[in-house]
């Protein structure tokens, strides 16, 4: 399989977020500063390794930032926690990362998520879908990569949402509308819980290329 198109992921943001995916080596759990290395408890080999590279990329985009050597500790709902003043993302696939910070007098949330473009299993669209989704989804049968394709969306959208809301949100609660002739996604429909107009003022893009999926969300 061709390398993500990471070098792409700073096009799908304002320009004035930094993007930062450095490739990942044997030595990232030992650069891990000693606050985000107190997270990696009983964490697989593995988790390990995707952790200290998540934070490696992450401490790239605030040093692009004025902000080098800062940690980015876990919160405690699992969430990297940023310094005040500062938004950003961390999305891991495999061997590969990207991570994603900005001020937040740019945008009030940031969200990037990268996947592979294998079919999501049937079941799990039940699941992550609202029934105008679905019904999409069946219109364009061809096209299977689709559902992955919201899945990501979806996972930006809450990465994004989670410095305004600080609450986990079913898949469900929201719908969305991808649309495949710009690369754009927006939210379209959501629960009467969630708030509205935050969710009105997200605004997202998308890459399907190589066999991935990368997809970003900021709030304008």
């Amino acid at each position: 399989m061709a390398p993500p198109p990471l070098d792409e992921l700073a096009a799908l943001l304002p320009a004035q977020v930094a993007v930062a995916y450095p490739p990942r080596k044997p030595s990232d759990t030992q650069s891990l500063l000693a606050i985000e290395a107190d997270a990696l408890g009983a964490m697989r080999p593995e988790r390990r390794h995707e952790f200290a590279h998540g934070r490696t990329c992450a401490r790239a985009a605030l040093a692009a930032l004025g902000l080098a050597d800062t940690p980015i500790p876990v919160g405690t709902t699992r969430e990297p926690v940023w310094p005040d003043g500062i938004v950003g993302s961390i999305t891991h696939c495999g061997p590969h990362a990207a991570a994603v910070a900005a001020h937040s007098r740019v945008t009030a949330g940031l969200g990037i998520d990268l996947e592979s473009s294998e079919p999501l299993e049937t079941g799990q669209v039940a699941l992550i879908c609202q029934p105008a989704e679905r019904d999409w989804l069946r219109r364009h049968a061809d096209q299977p990569e689709l559902a992955k394709l919201l899945f990501s969306a979806k996972e930006s959208l809450y990465k994004c949402l989670w410095p305004s809301v600080r609450q986990f949100i079913d898949f469900s609660a929201i719908g969305i509308r991808i649309d495949t002739d710009t690369g754009a996604f927006a939210v379209e429909t959501w629960d009467p819980a969630l708030p509205g107009a935050l969710l009105r003022r997200i605004a997202g893009r998308y890459l399907l290329r190589d066999g991935w999926i990368l997809s970003a969300a900021c709030i304008r």
